[in-house]
């Protein structure tokens, strides 16, 4: 979690995407990663695109949360 918080606060982009096209927000999810998912929701702006993207790709757990 403090890593999490140490890369936004240093200016890390919550919604960019990895080569899977999954944000931080989703991958925190799937790793269960609650605490450090907390804390990327407000800043997360794409979290519509992550609903529709995680449902697409199958992951459950995320599209539930979101």
């Amino acid at each position: 979690m403090d890593a999490c918080v140490l890369l936004l606060q240093r200016g890390a982009a919550p919604d960019g995407r990895d080569a899977r096209g999954r944000t931080a927000l989703m991958v925190a999810l799937e790793r269960g990663q609650s605490e450090c998912a907390v804390a990327l929701v407000p800043r997360a702006c794409a979290a519509e695109a992550d609903l529709e993207l995680s449902c697409d790709l199958g992951y459950v757990e995320t599209a539930v949360y979101l």
